[in-house]
Formats: C-alpha cells, structure tokens, sequence
C-alpha cells in the first residue's frame, strides 16, 4: 500500500477467516480490491490462537477533493509557523533529537532527517508543527539559541493544533497517532484559560459573529466540565475566532487530553499496532517503528490514568507487542549516552506495566480487597523492577537519586517514586486504621516517600531541570505536596512538624524554580498548593499560640476536599 492509496485499518478477526476463503476461490483476484495480509514467517511457529486470527487490513481510501482542501490548509499552518520560525528550523529540528527524541524515541533519527531533507513534502505538517514546538521548551538549553530571542511558544501551539485540527478532516494515518502523542507531551504542561484569551477573543472577533450569550452557553458548560474534572490542556484553548468554530461541540478545540488519548488508542488499534510484529513480512525498521510508536502510546495512557484518576483505554489482555531492547532503539553501535538514554526508556516501560498493575487495583470495583491481599504483591512487582535495571549505575541513579545528569534518569526517578507513593496511598486507604493516625507504619513509609520527592526537587540542578520531562509526572509533586498538607493538618500546631516544613520547602523550591529557570512542571502544584498550605500555615499557628481551644474561624473558606483530591 502506498500513502496515495490511502490508510490501512485492521480487518475484524470475526471476518478475517472468509477473506481467506474467498481467496482460494479467487486467486486472480486484483490488488485494486484494497485488502493487504501481513503474513508471519513460514519458519515460525505459531500458537493456536495465533492461527486463528490471521492479520489482515483493508486500505481505507482517501477523501478525494476533503481531504486536499484538508491537507492545503494543513501546510499553511505549518508555513505560517515555519515563517515565524526562521532562520532557526534545522536548530530546532538538532534540538528536538538531542533532548525528546533521545529520551522518548518517536523517530529514527536518520531516516526522519532523509526524508526531511529529499522529501519534505510528503510529510504531515501536524507532525512537523508539534515537533517545533516541543523544541521551542528547551531553547535556553541551545548553546546556539539561547543568546537569541525566543519565538513566542504559544503562537507556535496554536498553529501546531491548528494544522492538527486540519488533519483530523483528511484519512487517518500513524502519524496522526504521533501529532497526538508529541501534543500531549508537549510543554508548557499547564495552561489556564482567563483574560488573555478573553481579550484575544475580543480583538480579533468581528462583533458581527460573536455569538449571544445563549448561543455560547452549551459550549462554556462543556467547556466548564472539562475544567471541572481535569487540568486544562493545550488543546482545550479556545480561540474563539468565529461562530462555527463555538457552535461545533465537537470542535477539536474543545477536546481534552481525554479525548485526544483516546482518539490516538481506537487509531492505533485500527492500525494493528497492539499486535506483535516481529514475525510480519515487514522491514526491521517498521516493525521497530511499530513497537515503539504502541509503547510511547501505553506510557501516555497509563500515567494519564494515574494523573487524572481515569481508568486506562488499554488493557493488557488486548495487546501482545513485547517489550523493546535497549540495543533496538539507536542499535548496538550508538553512543554511549544514547545507550543509557535508551536504558531509561526501557526502565520507564516496564515501571509503566508495575504502574498498570498498581491502577487495576485502585480502579477495581466489584469486590473489596484487603491490605494482606494487595500489597506484597504490588510490592514484590516493584522489586522485581528495580532487580531488573540493567546496570548499576542506573540503579544509583533511580534508587538513590545520584547523578541524575544522564538523559532521562531524573525523569525515571521521579516516576519511580510516584509508583511508590501510589502504593502506599493505596495502602492507606485499604487498612482498617484511622486515617488520622499520623504514627502508623503506613502513614509514616508514605511521608518517606513524599520527603524522597522534596529531596529530589531540591538536589535539581539546571541541567536536570533543562532535561527532559514528561508533563504528566508534574502530578507526582503535587501528590506528594498535597499529602504532606494533609499529615501537617492533622499534627499538633506547627512544632515538630517536619510534613508541614516539607511542603513549604516543595513549595519555596518550586516557586524558585519557576522563576529562575521558568520551569513549568511547577505550575500545577504551586496553582494547587501554595494557597492551601499558607491556609494550613495559620491553622497550625493557631494551635500553637492557642492549645486549649481551636478557633475554628481560623478555617473558614478553607477547602479540606482540596487536601484529598489526589487520593488513589
């Protein structure tokens, strides 16, 4: 199948058997009918199950007049950024492998740059947007940027998620499923929707076309919805420009990362990229390609799931694509930063799979499991992860948090620590004991857990903090700092209370952070926390100066839901 043919999309297995028939009767059949067989190796041995579901697709052609008109307006997003962007694009482009590819393989390297270079055209301009503006975050890290002004990063979103918008009208292809991928782990990672855009809204809007009010209500509340239930993502922006845009509920600009992930998991397994293809008639390099494209996918829905407290859209039983190598990532050959880099992505899948284990049980529903019954299990997954780290000097580096400069490790430290404080918030909430025991065994092994975390903020250094970061492991700092505020509430007063000086020191640090090196994994916890815990603050002042009797007016206003929100 070639890409002017179309997309190919998997064939149910329930039908894939007569198409097997059919061809035994029609073996003259021609190619033009749009059905591909990915055929296994005749010298593989093949289960049962296997035999009875042969992998077939059938080639979804492309929209005709749609889909050029899609394509066109696709491109002059991407010139529009590409103009803005000038003469820096082959920077970005150096700047996008040197520190998110190296950590988070989407491409191979040599042949994007290839097809860049002999043949441009061909490719998505969704993925080219997305791609500079993931670059964009690490400008000040360019030894050749950093001297020059920043292009404005929010105009290149913009344009990325138009061109993306754009695409979803044309046939859908894997690189659809990456635009998605680098737009949900594109930073800045927060972004708040108030006067700026309202104001944007107001100067490029003819008054003519501004909807009425009651024209506009349906979207503020689904709009209000999403704010409701989950952090505003990049897409959920809206840039209300015109009356068909607000008037559109499913308008892509009122999607969030919900939807988009879930978007990304029903492509790609239309695509069949939750099977195993390591003994498909294809190149090494497309069957490579094709298990790391699932496993960046299954990274994102799993820690989206621990972030936003949604069960996952995939499920184990429904996919059988193995775990890569560290030598199939860059190949046997590469460097030896590339190697380690590699090594951590590996790591961050197989934590990812402890994590998916860790979230079955925290999503469970039909029957109530005891602190005996889940935990050794959950913990013995995690040792057996950490027994599994290659080297040890990757073992350092995760478990003890010692030289973290290395491409992706910090990012794996703190992943490995929000697993770890999963379990024990888990733990807590399956023990028969009071919550407010803030002595007991698991109470304590979780504030441990949590001060791993605060040590970890503090011991970052620039080029730690200029590393790479996946968005959604901002969750951890706030997890943490929130169950610190919780564990100062319930002490006595604010002597010897080491939860309360931690959250402080989380907070102080952040915020230090934010400044001086504008580091955004910050934002949500600072946004979350930091007007919590001057309210906590006061109460325990409060206590101090007055043991005997509390006055309670001291909480008026204060949300003690906020504290739990991020409870498992």
């Amino acid at each position: 199948m070639t890409p002017e043919e179309g997309s190919a999309h998997v064939v149910s297995p329930a039908i894939a058997d007569d198409d097997l028939v059919f061809r035994e009767y029609l073996s003259n059949e021609p190619p033009t009918l749009g059905r591909r067989m990915i055929r296994s190796h005749a010298t593989v041995i093949q289960s049962s199950s296997a035999k009875a579901r042969p992998i077939m697709f059938h080639i979804v052609p492309k929209r005709g007049h749609r889909e050029i008109e899609s394509r066109r307006l696709a491109q002059s997003h991407l010139i529009a950024l590409e103009e803005l962007l000038d003469p820096y694009k082959q920077y970005l482009i150096d700047l996008f492998f040197a520190k998110v590819n190296i950590c988070f393989p989407i491409f191979d390297e040599e042949m994007f740059r290839r097809t860049y270079t002999t043949n441009k055209e061909s490719m998505s301009p969704s993925l080219l947007c997305h791609l500079y503006g993931n670059s964009l975050t690490y400008w000040r890290s360019s030894p050749r940027l950093h001297t020059q002004p920043c292009p404005e990063q929010r105009s290149a979103w913009l344009q990325a998620e138009d061109a993306m918008n754009a695409e979803w009208r044309c046939t859908s292809g894997i690189s659809t499923i990456i635009s998605i991928i680098l737009n949900l782990c594109g930073r800045p990672s927060s972004h708040h929707l108030g006067e700026q855009e309202r104001e944007l809204w107001m100067r490029t809007t003819p008054s003519r076309i501004r909807p009425t009010a009651n024209e506009l209500w349906p979207c503020v509340l689904s709009l209000a919805i999403s704010v409701k239930l989950r952090e505003m993502s990049r897409s959920q922006r809206i840039r209300f420009r015109s009356f068909e845009t607000l008037a559109d509920p499913l308008h892509p600009s009122l999607l969030g990362n919900g939807a988009m992930l879930g978007m990304a998991v029903a492509l790609a397994n239309s695509f069949g990229l939750n099977r195993d293809p390591s003994h498909w008639n294809l190149s090494p390099s497309e069957k490579r390609f094709r298990i790391r494209i699932w496993w960046l996918l299954v990274i994102y829905d799993v820690w989206s799931s621990l972030a936003y407290g949604t069960p996952p859209h995939i499920h184990p039983s429904q996919c059988d694509v193995p775990t890569p190598a560290a030598e199939d990532i860059f190949g046997t050959s590469a460097a030896s930063d590339r190697m380690t880099a590699a090594e951590c992505f590996v790591a961050l899948i197989t934590l990812t799979q402890v994590l998916g284990h860790c979230l079955e049980h925290v999503y469970k529903l039909d029957s109530f499991v005891t602190d005996t019954d889940l935990h050794p299990d959950l913990d013995s997954l995690l040792v057996t992860w950490e027994d599994s780290l290659p080297t040890d000097e990757l073992r350092r580096s995760v478990l003890r948090g010692t030289r973290l400069n290395a491409p992706g490790t910090a990012n794996l430290r703190l992943a490995y620590l929000s697993v770890r404080l999963l379990i024990c918030r888990s733990r807590l909430n399956h023990v028969n004991s009071s919550k407010d025991d803030i002595d007991s065994h698991h109470n304590i092994q979780a504030r441990r857990v949590c001060e791993d975390i605060v040590h970890l903020v503090q011991e970052l250094d620039e080029a730690c903090l200029a590393d790479f970061w996946i968005p959604l492991n901002a969750h951890a700092l706030t997890s943490a700092t929130t169950f610190l505020m919780r564990t100062a509430l319930r002490s006595k007063g604010s002597v010897r209370n080491p939860s309360l000086k931690l959250a402080r020191t989380m907070i102080d640090t952040l915020q230090w952070y934010r400044r001086q090196y504008e580091w955004d994994m910050a934002e949500n916890c600072i946004a979350n926390c930091s007007d919590i815990l001057d309210k906590i603050e006061l109460v325990c002042n409060a206590v101090d100066q007055y043991p005997a009797e509390l006055d309670l007016s001291f909480l008026e206003g204060f949300d003690f839901a906020a504290i739990d929100t991020y409870q498992c």
